[in-house]
């Protein structure tokens, strides 16, 4: 009966990957192990972060040489429809990418000038009239203006508005012109689409854009450098994005990229291109921890073992010849003979060991790979965030450290400032941690957003565990402001308890 029961796994295996599959042979020619290997490591990866289904497409020289598909449709527990390429869903802050795009045509056009203020365009925003497009794809419109990168997906939102206001046509409208129409693509009902996020299409669909971007069917040469080029800050520091593209090196190759990260059960995405190789991949989930546990936001592609796993296969590896995946094990170099640094990856599946709940194999991991480093030019955001997760008090401390120099570097970065106030809090430190939350709580030129009230109920529920020992009239005050908020949900629910708690004390 058990030999029974696994030939029919096997045959629904095969019959999936048929029909799945749609990988071109013509053109997957020399590559065939590069792909076997990377899609064996992306469902290794589906499993481990319980993501049902997902659809890829690599992309070079304008060729498919590798679309596929992996698992189910969410809530598919019974029908078990597969996911395919041809499975639509909202691509969520990738939308931001191909907003981008069309901004650098309406400056192609003369239509926008990338210096011109904000508020010059929108005048009824409650926004600072020094605000401009640039720093709205630059993601440095908050705190010090031009200065500091902190992702603002508000902000960013305000492109929408800018692009209606000197086309005088809808959005949607605009991307079907000039984006779905120009590329052949076909077009799907995106009835939350913003410049932010919202557009919906599959890895079909997709596949005709992001083979017209690279032919360079919709921007001039020109544009698409800027696109790929990182900005500088006011100071002349390199941010991690270009305008509305995430722009950086990885062991030397520059890439461009964007993830998207939509509700849980819905949608992730991941796009990374490489420009000189004429090289993509693109990657569609049905759950957002293809990107949720790895903080893109901070803007390193590197944490993402999706990206790495696709950087290591087609990139690093020869056509036919490629690089397996090493986790640190004794007596083993990061660094392979071709130059290759497994040291990013282990980083990246640290992560995935942490979100997963194996903090001491993610720690392992992270250690093999030094990713505590104090060096100027180690400083990561995103392990330094990871420590919060980690029980070892060295490390904490070690995370610390790393913190008071990323607080250095961007003192205005609500993100660094809420995970060291974190970290202090689990020391014991609470003089020093409240410091942080009240930081968090007066920052300069902040968009009045959801993510700001959730900043603000996360600082003032911190300071009601703070003060409620010693001030209890003062952490009834916090809790208040929580309730009072309209926040919903777990911080709701956790202010209530700890209220509940503290008038047992009163």
């Amino acid at each position: 009966m058990k030999q029974v029961l696994w030939l029919l796994l096997l045959i629904n295996i095969v019959v999936i990957r048929q029909i799945n599959a749609n990988t071109p042979a013509e053109t997957s020619e020399g590559w065939s192990s590069n792909i076997e290997q990377f899609e064996s490591e992306l469902s290794d990866l589906q499993t481990q972060l319980d993501i049902p289904g997902l659809a890829y497409v690599v992309i070079k020289n304008g060729d498919v040489i590798a679309k596929s598909s992996l698992g189910y449709e969410q809530g598919e527990k019974t029908n078990r429809r597969p996911f395919l390429t041809s499975t639509p869903l909202r691509i969520a802050s990738v939308t931001k990418s191909l907003t981008a795009v069309v901004i650098m045509q309406l400056v192609e056009e003369g239509m926008l000038k990338l210096d011109t203020s904000v508020k010059a365009l929108l005048p009824d925003e409650d926004i600072s009239p020094e605000i401009t497009l640039n720093h709205l794809l630059t993601h440095t419109s908050e705190g010090k203006i031009g200065e500091t990168y902190v992702y603002s997906t508000s902000r960013y939102a305000l492109l929408g508005k800018v692009i209606e206001k000197v086309t005088q046509k809808a959005l949607a409208k605009v991307f079907g012109e000039r984006l779905i129409a120009a590329t052949d693509m076909k077009a799907f009902d995106s009835p939350y689409l913003g410049s932010h996020a919202g557009f919906v299409s599959n890895v079909n669909e997709m596949t005709h854009y992001f083979k017209a971007l690279d032919k360079g069917v919709l921007l001039r040469p020109e544009s698409m450098q800027r696109l790929v080029n990182p900005s500088r800050s006011t100071q002349g520091t390199k941010l991690p994005v270009s305008l509305g593209w995430f722009a950086q090196k990885v062991q030397g190759q520059d890439i461009v990229w964007s993830f998207g990260q939509d509700d849980p059960d819905h949608s992730g995405a991941l796009w990374v291109y490489l420009p000189k190789h004429h090289l993509t991949l693109f990657i569609l989930a049905n759950a957002n921890t293809l990107s949720d546990p790895f903080r893109l936001l901070m803007g390193d592609a590197r944490k993402s073992p999706f990206a790495m796993s696709f950087m290591r296969n087609f990139v690093f590896s020869a056509p036919g010849q490629p690089i397996p995946l090493m986790l640190p094990a004794k007596n083993k170099e990061a660094r392979t003979d071709n130059g290759y640094d497994f040291s990013n990856e282990w980083v990246a599946h640290a992560l995935v060991d942490i979100w997963t709940g194996k903090s001491d194999d993610g720690l392992r991991k992270l250690q093999a790979a030094n990713a505590f480093s104090l060096d100027d030019k180690e400083r990561d955001p995103i392990v330094h965030f990871s420590a919060l997760r980690l029980d070892e008090p060295e490390v904490k401390d070690s995370a610390l450290k790393m913190g008071e120099g990323l607080l250095q570097d961007q003192p205005n970065n609500r993100w660094i400032l809420l995970a060291q106030g974190y970290l202090l809090q689990q020391r014991g430190r609470d003089s020093d941690a409240a410091s942080c939350f009240n930081r968090i709580l007066n920052l300069p030129n902040q968009q009045q957003d959801f993510l700001h009230r959730l900043f603000s109920v996360w600082s003032w529920t911190a300071l009601a565990q703070i003060t409620m020992e010693n001030e209890p009239t003062k952490a009834k005050r916090y809790l208040t402001k929580v309730i009072n908020s309209g926040i919903k949900g777990e911080s709701l629910e956790n202010a209530k308890a700890l209220l509940e708690t503290l008038s047992e004390w009163l």
